[in-house]
């Protein structure tokens, strides 16, 4: 059984049940503890919603979520999402404002959660035209940043939607432009 392990301030209960209403249960187990001695997560999430107290707790994290608030005033998103991966060894850092961004950032966790299970499990919400366009477009498991947006306007779908296709089927986006995905 694979696990995802969520820790953090608040909006991690959000992330919870987010990750538990839609997970394959027998797939994947949401942990809000550490894992057990000599155990290991295949993804550990950490949530902060404060500037910096809590990102030591999450050394060894793969994905921090950074709800940006008032506590963050005076730090630039870029500066804070380098210092948090220098910190934290994170591979990806999400930072989210606002109710739209927060749902986007629960996705991204969702999608990875589904990746690492295996199977070839994707998200409904992502129509079969997309998938099918971005493995096409996949040479040697990766698709740049230029396809990615090219496939989005020819299918008339979000640039969002083609990277949620991306991080479903573990396929490395590449020489990107803007930071989108």
């Amino acid at each position: 059984m694979k696990t995802v392990w969520v820790s953090g301030s608040a909006p991690s209960r959000a992330l919870v049940e987010y990750l538990r209403t839609r997970l394959p249960v027998k797939r994947v187990e949401v942990l809000t503890e550490a894992p057990p001695p000599g155990g290991s997560a295949d993804l550990s999430v950490l949530l902060i919603d404060v500037p910096l107290e809590e990102v030591a707790r999450g050394e060894g994290a793969d994905m921090v979520l950074v709800e940006w608030g008032t506590g963050f005033q005076g730090e630039s998103e870029l500066g804070m999402e380098r210092m948090i991966k220098d910190a934290v060894g994170a591979k990806k850092v999400l930072i989210y404002r606002d109710e739209k961004g927060r749902r986007r950032a629960f996705d991204k966790v969702l999608d990875i959660s589904l990746a690492i299970t295996g199977g070839n499990i994707l998200s409904e919400e992502i129509p079969e035209n997309v998938i099918e366009a971005v493995k096409a477009a996949a040479a040697d498991n990766r698709v740049t940043c230029a396809q990615a947006h090219w496939i989005a306007a020819d299918l008339e779908v979000p640039v969002p939607l083609v990277g949620r296709a991306l991080d479903l089927l573990e396929i490395k986006l590449s020489r990107c432009q803007l930071g989108c995905f």
